[in-house]
């Protein structure tokens, strides 16, 4: 299959899947995509050598229950969006209507604010340049970085956090614990100025690599936690090397080679997560998958456990061992997941 043709197929699935959930709502079952209030739930306890957990579901539908070991990192539990009114991204799609939305920073983050929202992530707040210059900094001064995470998809940096020449204050406040969620070309490349870009050539400073993947390509296999978060995106391009860095770093989701459509890049007690491909909608949905779920550069898959439930469901997941920060991640839904949860233990 020629790559035109794989996009096609691709945002045609893309549009099929918003054109499905709008007609969802329009008939009045919104319920669906309200996890939490319509009778979807679950929990989940340590129980020595393993950890119970149970889902409850409205009606009959499939679900998958994944005991995720992430070391010390500790998982988002709310996110900064990034958005600077009336400028458009350091790069540019725009090849039909739909990808042309997914494009506009402020569409692309609604729909990843929704996305954090069907996996149980509510708390999120939107920040401009200054703005995002006093969060982050606040929250390096009263040590609360941790816990945070922030999405960025103008492929740059804005000259307030970063200014070319050292990681500033994003790198200092990932090395405390928060989290990148980036989206277009290398971090640390472009810096947002008050009324342009600029190039900065340090494509290897977050990273420790230059190597990233300029076609947009499709993967060839499935990686780690691909099945387990029902990870879609399966697009390459920004993709990130990390062979031979020498750089703590978990490639996951969509994979070919030592490419992946999700890298985990360790920063401190923080890291950046590239998330490659053009943007799309399988993307943002991929973030807010990946950020539930706690995924970091040393998260482990321990076991994990799937079937199909009508009301109710539990299990026990093996720990196999394992300590630290340990979470068990609960989705429902098969092609389009309608509820998600992360319950630490």
């Amino acid at each position: 299959m020629n790559i035109s043709m794989h996009l096609s197929r691709k945002r045609a699935a893309e549009a099929a899947i918003v054109i499905a959930v709008c007609a969802v709502i329009f008939i009045g079952e919104a319920y669906a995509y309200l996890p939490d209030d319509y009778g979807y739930g679950s929990s989940a306890s340590d129980a020595g050598e393993y950890a119970e957990y149970s889902v409850t579901v409205n009606g009959s539908h499939e679900y998958a229950a994944s005991l995720i070991s992430c070391g010390d990192y500790v998982p988002v539990t709310s996110v900064y969006l990034f958005l600077e009114e009336g400028r458009t991204s350091q790069y540019s799609d725009g090849n039909d209507f739909f990808l042309s939305r997914m494009d506009e920073p402020g569409f692309y983050l609604e729909q990843t604010r929704t996305s954090l929202g069907i996996c149980g992530i509510d708390d999120t707040e939107y920040v401009d340049m200054d703005g995002l210059a006093e969060a982050l900094s606040s929250d390096i001064s009263e040590g609360t970085a941790a816990g945070k995470g922030l999405v960025m998809v103008y492929g740059a940096f804005p000259m307030t956090v970063y200014d070319g020449t050292s990681g500033g204050t994003a790198l200092e406040w990932m090395e405390a614990g928060g989290t990148v969620y980036w989206v277009g070309p290398a971090p640390g490349d472009y810096v947002m100025t008050r009324d342009g870009y600029e190039y900065a050539g340090g494509r290897a400073f977050f990273t420790g690599t230059a190597e990233y993947l300029a076609d947009d390509i499709p993967a060839d296999t499935e990686g780690p936690f691909r099945k387990e978060l029902q990870l879609k995106g399966d697009l390459l391009q920004n993709a990130p090397d990390m062979s031979g860095t020498g750089m703590e770093s978990l490639t996951a989701g969509y994979m070919s080679g030592s490419l992946g459509t999700l890298t985990f890049v360790k920063e401190g007690s923080g890291q950046i997560c590239i998330a490659a491909g053009g943007v799309s909608l399988f993307q943002a949905e991929d973030i807010a998958s990946a950020a539930s779920a706690g995924l970091c550069w040393c998260s482990v898959l321990l076991d994990s456990q799937s079937g199909t439930t009508h009301g109710s469901g539990s299990g026990t997941l093996d720990k196999n061992g394992a300590s630290g920060t340990l979470c068990v991640y609960v989705t429902v839904g098969d092609a389009y997941q309608i509820y998600a949860c992360r319950h630490q233990i």
